[in-house]
């Protein structure tokens, strides 16, 4: 079973370390995640 959960806002939260990525629906509900999840390429490590 899949449902499909329409967001309505997606924004960026960089003053904070590490950056998070938010996602909400009309309905109230959110998720946090670091955002490093929708980066495009991995960095590479030192």
């Amino acid at each position: 079973m899949m449902i499909w959960i329409t967001l309505f806002d997606v924004f960026v939260d960089d003053t904070k370390v590490p950056r998070k990525i938010y996602f909400a629906n009309l309905m109230g509900l959110s998720q946090s995640y670091p955002t490093t999840i929708v980066e495009d390429e991995p960095k590479e490590m030192k």
